[in-house]
């Protein structure tokens, strides 16, 4: 009986296979016969080892033969990415459960900032910043945003979600609409949501004063006051003043110093638009503390993605009334007036002034008029058709007459604004999003370009690693199975031999 054995690996790549009728294991039995059969298999020494160096490993073996999990877990020890190599190459589970734990925390916190971040710069927000000029230190003025867009799309669909699924793709609110979605909830007494409704503080998203004193980002947030006008909706107002009371003062540039100035970033938030004849954008008032502010007339529009600086100078004005010419108005003296803060505008004494009147008179006041109201002075529900006859025959009566009263105030700070705008190119605004993200990256993970590099390498690393086992694993089982076949065919070939006999 013949068998087949395989020698050892020949450095001339040849398998030596031996023949022979009983058990012969010696070099010169008389009955081997030597074939020398070229290889055409893969480099057998890949999974083959010599009889010398069997017992001793070679640190290539080991470094081929360790899993694809052992590899990556051994890179990323080995690595100088912060976290990440202690977690691997922590020695105690404990130890390794407080970098796992620390780990996640800070890629939540880089993965928030960067989506929230990433949100406001597809919005394309706009840059205001308001500097004053003048000779040596000024109390800074109070600047209102009001947004273009009165009513917001996401909270009108939650408090009219009928009007948004008969309307889905064309969504859209007129004037008359918007003045009985309010009134309603102004007789409803429903404040809450009358404010919900329109935009919301989080469209400032920045707000920092560098004048005497330093207002930050947090502070900022705190001292904004809201208001409601019926032509703009929800406005908020940057005191010139801190959380402290303290007043807000800029003076110009100095050789030692630089301009104080008030910063903003401000989200149009254009997707909540719902006003066709309307624009996306914001209107930005610059008054005075004391007086309310005249957004139809001093207001300020800006537009999305332009960086707008405006220049602000100060001036005060003092008038005489009769019998002098310019018959000038003392504001504060007025009936309308007793029971408000503030100084009105022009604007809001009229208003003001017709509501007086048909209050007087008729005990009520026509609905648009009304939507200046924070509170209703009446009670909606004993007003009959008569008194709404009075007050708008009211209402045409003493249109001049307000008019003619509402003139020239007396005392009154003016605010000359100076603007110039810059479009924020792409460039910029890429370049912007990479310090931003640079920032949150460095803060939450450590991580430089050097550290992203490093990263990069490790994988590149591990995927070649990983394709090279793979390699080799094919190719060790095509060994296999021709030494299989050539032990198969050796033992038809005696088969045959001995037929043969």
């Amino acid at each position: 009986m013949c068998k087949t054995y395989p020698l050892n690996y020949d450095a001339r790549k040849t398998v030596e296979i031996r023949i022979s009728d009983g058990h012969c294991d010696v070099a010169n039995c008389p009955n081997n016969n030597y074939r020398q059969q070229p290889s055409e298999d893969p480099d057998w020494s890949l999974y083959t080892t010599p009889l010398a160096t069997r017992t001793k490993s070679s640190p290539r073996s080991k470094h081929q033969d360790q899993s694809v999990w052992k590899f990556t877990i051994k890179a990323l020890s080995e690595s100088s990415i912060s976290g990440v190599n202690k977690l691997f190459s922590a020695q105690t589970r404990i130890q390794r459960f407080i970098w796992l734990l620390v780990l996640v925390c800070c890629l939540s916190g880089f993965s928030y900032q960067t989506y929230h971040f990433s949100i406001l710069y597809r919005k394309k927000p706009s840059v205001v910043q308001i500097e004053v000029e003048n000779d040596g230190l000024a109390e800074f003025p109070a600047v209102t945003l009001c947004n273009t867009n009165r009513l917001r799309k996401s909270e009108f669909c939650k408090f009219k979600s009928q009007i948004c699924n008969d309307n889905p793709n064309n969504l859209s609110i007129s004037e008359p609409e918007i003045g009985e979605v309010m009134y309603k909830l102004l007789t409803e007494r429903n404040h809450d949501q009358k404010k919900k409704l329109g935009h919301s503080t989080d469209m400032i998203q920045s707000c920092i004063f560098n004048g005497i004193p330093k207002v930050g980002e947090e502070e900022c947030a705190q001292i904004i006051e809201h208001s409601y006008d019926p032509d703009y909706g929800n406005c908020y107002t940057i005191p010139p003043r801190n959380s402290k009371g303290q007043t807000l003062e800029a003076r110009e540039a100095d050789f030692w110093q630089e301009a104080n100035d008030l910063s903003l970033l401000v989200d149009l938030e254009s997707d909540e638009l719902m006003e066709k004849k309307r624009h996306p954008g914001i209107i930005v008032t610059v008054h005075d503390i004391n007086t309310l502010p005249d957004i139809h007339t001093d207001g300020h529009m800006i537009g999305a993605g332009i960086s707008y600086s405006l220049s602000v100078q100060k001036t005060s004005v003092h008038l005489l009334p009769l019998p002098y010419k310019t018959n000038c108005t003392n504001y504060l003296k007025l009936p309308w007036h007793k029971d408000i803060k503030r100084r009105l505008t022009s604007r809001l004494c009229t208003v003001g002034c017709s509501q007086y009147y048909q209050f007087q008179k008729c005990k009520y006041v026509t609905q648009n008029l009304s939507l200046f109201y924070n509170e209703l002075p009446y009670d909606p529900k004993k007003i009959t058709e008569e008194d709404l006859r009075c007050a708008e025959a009211e209402e045409l009566r003493t249109q001049d007459y307000c008019r003619s009263v509402c003139g020239l105030p007396c005392k009154d700070t003016v605010f000359v604004v100076t603007s110039s705008s810059t479009p924020l190119s792409i460039k910029e605004t890429t370049m912007e999003l990479f310090s931003y993200l640079g920032g949150y990256s460095g803060v939450w993970l450590g991580f430089s370009l050097l550290t992203v590099y490093e990263l990069i390498e490790i994988l590149f690393n591990i995927a070649k690693f990983a394709l090279q086992k793979h390699q080799r694993m094919v190719q060790h089982r095509k060994v296999l199975r021709r030494i299989t076949n050539t032990k198969k065919h050796g033992k038809g070939m005696t088969k045959k031999r001995r037929s043969y006999r």
